[in-house]
């Protein structure tokens, strides 16, 4: 087996795995794009890239922006979850429309090589309207070696003077929970994370 250094990231220890790849990095690409929902009738929107190991790959949300000049940022029916859904597409999702409302959201998906993911798990949690918190169990990870990333998120809420109703947060609170709060229940919030654990 050929190895190039000690003390690399990888399933084979200290040894790690960068001397099979014959590159140093453990990026094997990095790509970037968006996906637009116009107007009322469009709750999903996709955008195509060039496929990747999807076990290996992470989806990070770039933000978005909106044609909306008159509810701004108070308005959540701009905002939707995104998530990688096969190799070659990713995917954001909203839960309602608003009149004449259009929404541009970012991405980055980043693919590692062999080696350096152990494991990816992502979904969403539903913060009902009576919800300050709530939480999703997935399979146990070392919390050492991972990180969780927020995805977006859905929400019912319409135009409202009330935005901190919009809010959310998500956090990896042990090896199997991710917890998802904010600070107000007015309305039905679905954040979305994923959880990339390392060797």
């Amino acid at each position: 087996m050929s190895r190039r250094q000690r003390n690399l990231l990888g399933p084979l220890g200290q040894g790690g795995m960068v001397g099979l790849w014959g590159a140093s990095s453990l990026i094997k690409s990095v790509q970037t794009g968006s996906v637009g929902l116009a107007g009322t009738a469009a709750l999903t929107g996709t955008a195509t890239i060039t496929s990747v190991d999807t076990a290996s790959s992470l989806l990070i949300f770039g933000g978005n922006t909106t044609n909306d000049a008159t509810n701004g940022q108070i308005d959540a029916y701009q905002t939707g979850t995104i998530a990688l859904t096969n190799a070659t597409t990713v995917t954001v999702t909203r839960y309602s429309t608003d009149t004449n409302q259009t929404i541009t959201a970012y991405f980055t998906v980043v693919e590692f090589r062999p080696g350096a993911v152990r494991s990816i798990q992502a979904g969403t949690i539903i913060l009902t309207n009576a919800v300050l918190t709530n939480t999703a169990t997935i399979t146990s990870v070392n919390t050492a070696k991972s990180v969780c990333i927020y995805t977006s998120k859905q929400s019912n809420q319409g135009p409202s003077a009330t935005g901190n109703n919009h809010w959310s947060y998500v956090v990896l609170t042990n090896a199997t929970t991710v917890t998802a709060a904010r600070a107000n229940n007015v309305n039905l919030e679905q954040p979305g994370y994923t959880v990339v654990e390392f060797f």
